[in-house]
């Protein structure tokens, strides 16, 4: 830990010079580390505040203060960013910050500068999105043949049907299982959750199947 003063004296001797070089090159080597900031400062210059342990450096002319660059844990051997800090690209422009978004603008969506996020931010952020539609209620007041409800179906066309297959709601009628008896044809476009044999298969249970309407 060495600070010194940066301008020599025209009146020191040769032995009072060799040890102000020294001095001057420890503080160097040293980025002038000590609790307090150097008693002279340059535009640019850097300090280790071996107080805070803070590696800082002096703002621009006029130099009136300091920016802190990195934080360091010296027992663990790590540097540390700030909360806050930019990040830029090649020309200087921001493009994110660490941590810089409130939580207010995670919930909203409304800031596009990219950011670290904690979980907890994250989950509030999802929180705020989530419906509050009753899913069961909702499901409930589903009519008949409503979009997304399954059916118990009679396959009336000549068509073999498996699993995954759609086909109009006109090649189908509401049955009933083991009997004849045909109700009218669902509206829409339904998907099979069944094998469904085509008209004349029989017996005619192998006509019926679970299918739900998918359009």
């Amino acid at each position: 830990m060495t600070q010194s003063s940066y301008v020599p004296q025209v009146t020191h001797t040769d032995a009072q010079a060799l040890s102000f070089f020294e001095t001057l090159l420890g503080a160097i080597a040293t980025n002038n580390a000590g609790p307090v900031e150097p008693t002279e400062t340059f535009p640019y210059m850097l300090w280790y505040d071996t107080t805070a342990n803070i590696l800082k450096m002096r703002n621009a002319a006029p130099a009136s203060g300091w920016i802190s660059l990195f934080s360091f844990d010296q027992l663990a051997g790590l540097a540390r960013l700030f909360i806050g800090t930019q990040l830029v690209d090649a020309a200087g422009d921001q493009q994110g910050v660490l941590n810089g978004v409130v939580q207010g603008d995670w919930n909203t969506g409304t800031s596009d500068l990219e950011s670290l996020i904690s979980p907890a931010k994250l989950v509030a952020a999802v929180q705020t999105h989530a419906p509050s539609v009753d899913v069961g209620a909702a499901v409930a007041a589903l009519g008949v043949g409503a979009r997304g409800t399954p059916a118990l179906l009679l396959n009336v066309s000549s068509t073999n049907f498996v699993e995954g297959s759609q086909t109009s709601g006109s090649n189908l009628r509401y049955a009933a299982t083991e009997i004849v008896t045909q109700g009218g044809a669902p509206p829409g476009t339904w998907r099979c959750h069944a094998q469904a044999r085509g008209s004349g298969s029989s017996p005619v249970g192998s006509r019926i199947g679970v299918w739900v309407r998918v359009a």
